[in-house]
């Protein structure tokens, strides 16, 4: 990666400074008993226990260190417990997926759904029991969904559904892909989405009415990306059985980090963030709002950095208070989240430059009247061991 050329990155924050916040309540780094490096590849949270679930992916390690990493924090930043387990598998493209997308979700006996290349698996159920208090630990993998050795599929986001199922995004083969999982595992449907080229399905978001889903193809108005400088991002609608309702379009940045990410308010409006740049070297993160039957509402810019590379990294998340928050990490070492009200004005933005490295994999979860921040960061000693940072913020 080019340093010296995202150094040079100009960041351009909307609206003025009057909203600027002092900084984050408090940050924690996640300590580990290994000499892996990590990245948060998940976080959910447990509302009954009051705890976040961070997941941590081994990035650099030794085949005796690529395992899982489990953290439980609860709302001040306390540790209660660490796990570790399974075998990540070794390929750099495995890594990178699980470094940028992946996803844990808990089921009703408490056990947990981990998506990604676990064990050569796309999805696994790894049962957790509590044991001496607060330290759950994993007992057997009982099922998964893919065969291993199976190439053609690429789930990228699980979200909870009705009745404790499971829906999943991705793609297989050039085709975005969505399926549904009961809570045991097995399928209970699976949609495919051609528009003639690559398409993929980059985020997911469901209530108990309808499925959204946001993504993009490689291939605009009959022309490959490379030739229009730009892609063609879409928000799809669902009904719980697959169905596909409607569908909107919208072009964006031909060479997408983690674009487009989708998100929804308590009163049903759907939220994208998006790359809308046409210029590889420059980036202008947007938020699109759409009704519940995606009829357009508005749309606002975030952040634009001109001369350099495009965020590591960004999110956007729905709160409570019918708010919603959207982060990125950028200009290495620079997290900027924004805080704005449902019609998309901006109540207050946090810019923190003094995290030095990131390694991008950005995360948010709400808890307790507070947002996380949780990614990665490379500490500056001999080591350079990369560890997760976990950073929390007020909601207003």
């Amino acid at each position: 990666m080019n340093y010296r050329l995202l150094f040079c990155i100009m960041i351009v924050l909307l609206p003025s400074s009057n909203v600027l916040g002092e900084g984050p309540l408090w940050q924690k780094e996640l300590a580990c008993d290994s000499n892996a490096s990590y990245s948060p590849c998940a976080v959910f949270t447990d509302i009954n226990d009051n705890k976040l679930l961070i997941l941590g992916i081994p990035i650099r390690s030794s085949a005796e260190e690529g395992s899982f990493l489990l953290w439980k924090m609860d709302p001040n930043g306390e540790v209660s417990s660490q796990v570790k387990f399974g075998n990540v598998q070794k390929k750099s493209e495995a890594i990178h997926r699980l470094s940028q997308y992946g996803d844990i979700a808990i089921k009703s006996d408490k056990s947990i759904f981990v998506l990604g290349d676990f064990d050569g698996s796309t999805v696994s159920s790894l049962p957790i029991t509590s044991k001496k208090g607060d330290k759950p630990s994993v007992k057997s993998i009982p099922n998964s969904r893919v065969e291993k050795g199976k190439k053609d599929e690429l789930i990228l986001r699980m979200r909870p559904a009705f009745n404790n199922s499971q829906i999943f995004a991705g793609r297989q083969g050039n085709n975005g892909l969505l399926f549904k999982l009961d809570d045991t595992g097995n399928e209970v449907w699976k949609k495919t989405f051609d528009l003639g080229q690559t398409e993929i399905f980059t985020d997911v978001v469901t209530d108990n009415n309808q499925i959204y889903v946001a993504g993009y193809s490689g291939q605009v108005q009959g022309k490959m990306a490379f030739d229009t400088n730009t892609v063609q991002n879409f928000l799809l609608l669902y009904d719980l059985n697959g169905q596909l309702i409607k569908e909107e379009y919208f072009e964006g940045n031909p060479f997408p980090t983690e674009t487009p990410q989708v998100s929804q308010l308590k009163s049903g409006t759907v939220l994208v963030v998006y790359d809308k740049s046409k210029d590889v070297l420059a980036n202008n993160l947007n938020v699109r709002a759409y009704n519940p039957d995606l009829k357009f509402l508005w749309e606002t810019q975030v952040v634009k950095t001109v001369g350099g590379a495009p965020p590591m990294s960004f999110k956007i998340i729905a709160v409570s208070g019918d708010r919603f928050f959207v982060g990125a990490v950028i200009n290495v070492g620079e997290l900027i989240l924004a805080e704005y009200t449902s019609e998309g004005k901006l109540v207050e933005r946090w810019t923190l430059g003094k995290i030095a490295g990131p390694n991008g994999g950005l995360r948010l979860a709400e808890l307790d009247k507070k947002v996380y921040a949780i990614f990665s960061n490379i500490t500056y000693d001999s080591s350079q061991k990369i560890k997760i940072m976990v950073l929390a913020f007020p909601i207003k």
